[in-house]
């Protein structure tokens, strides 16, 4: 390796650092876990967007705790076992490295 293929690679190594990770599919398995192809996250692994919940149970709403005209996007919004979610992975010392950003449906 010359001296122009070592700057290269350095150049490459450096660059790394700053890419931000893409955004990858998951799906929603059994007791909050995701499935990222054979990556099983736990509950504990993630956080997740304020509007999606899983599971029945208190119904929090940024309006007040009433139920109004969005009761029915809320309860869309409820995660259940098959639903395919948008993650993104995050630097956060090790803690819950990944955000669930969003329930992902197909159009229609």
């Amino acid at each position: 390796m010359d001296a122009y293929e070592r700057m290269i690679e350095v150049m490459r190594r450096q660059g790394r650092k700053t890419n931000l990770p893409a955004p990858v599919l998951g799906r929603m398995g059994k007791d909050g876990t995701i499935k990222l192809g054979e990556l099983v996250l736990e509950t504990s692994d993630y956080l997740m967007d304020c509007n999606l919940r899983q599971g029945e149970g208190t119904m929090y709403y940024h309006t007040g705790s009433h139920a109004d005209s969005t009761l029915t996007e809320y309860t869309n919004n409820i995660l259940k076992e098959g639903d395919q979610v948008l993650l993104l992975r995050i630097e956060n010392g090790g803690l819950r490295p990944y955000i669930v950003l969003a329930k992902v449906v197909a159009p229609g």
